[in-house]
C-alpha cells in the first residue's frame, strides 16, 4: 500500500518549503515501512520525522528494550537533560520520553510475547516513551491504567539527527519489524 503527498498551496502555510512524500507499507512476514521524501525545490530541505509506533504489551514494567545501552539520549522528562543510557536493557519505570541518537537495532522483550526485532535505514534516533500514571490522568483519551499496556518505540530522525535533502534529491527512511 502507498500513501502519498506533495506540497501546495494548501500546504505552503503549514510548510513553506515544496516537497513530496511518499508512504510504503508492506505486510508479509514481517512489517515494513518505507518514508520517502523528496527536495523538488532549489534550497536544500531540512525536516524531522518520527515514525510513531504504539505496541501492545503484557505490562510495561515487565518489558525490556534492547540495544539502547550505552547511547547518548535526550531525557524530556528532565528537562532536555542530554546523557547516555547505562549498561543493559532499558526498563520503564515511571514516565519516560527518551531520544536516542541510534537508529537501532532495537529489540522489544515482553516475557508473555514473541520479541520484536525493529531494524531501520535512513533514520538517526530511537524514541522512547510511556506516560506512566500522572500524565495519563491528564490524557482524555485513555484509561487511567492505559499506561500499563504500551510503549512508544519510534525510529525516527529527531533534533541533531534531523534529515537534509538537496534539492533534486529524496531520502527514505525504512524501517522493519519482525517477531523472529
Amino acid at each position: 500500500m502507498e500513501l502519498a503527498l506533495s506540497s501546495d498551496d494548501q500546504t505552503a502555510a503549514l510548510y513553506p518549503h515544496p516537497f513530496e512524500a511518499r508512504l510504503t507499507v508492506t505486510v508479509g512476514e514481517q512489517l515494513a515501512l518505507a518514508f520517502e521524501v523528496a527536495n523538488p525545490g532549489d534550497a536544500p530541505l531540512t525536516f524531522e520525522l518520527a515514525l510513531h509506533s504504539y505496541f501492545a504489551v503484557s505490562d510495561v514494567g515487565a518489558i525490556a528494550i534492547e540495544g539502547l545501552a550505552g547511547c547518548d539520549l535526550i531525557d524530556k522528562v528532565a528537562g532536555g537533560e542530554r546523557r547516555r543510557e547505562g549498561s543493559g536493557p532499558v526498563r520503564i519505570v515511571g514516565e519516560v520520553d527518551r531520544v536516542y541518537d541510534t537508529a537501532g537495532p532495537v529489540t522489544l522483550v515482553d516475557p508473555e510475547r514473541a520479541p520484536l526485532r525493529i531494524d531501520s535505514a535512513g533514520a538517526g534516533s530511537t524514541v522512547v516513551w510511556n506516560p506512566a500514571p500522572a500524565k495519563t490522568a491528564t490524557l482524555v483519551d485513555m484509561a487511567p491504567d492505559g499506561y500499563r499496556r504500551f510503549v512508544c518505540v519510534e525510529t525516527g530522525a529527531i533534533g541533531d539527527r534531523s534529515i537534509t535533502v538537496a534539492p533534486g534529491a529524496r531520502h527514505t527512511l525504512t524501517v522493519r519489524y519482525t517477531a523472529p
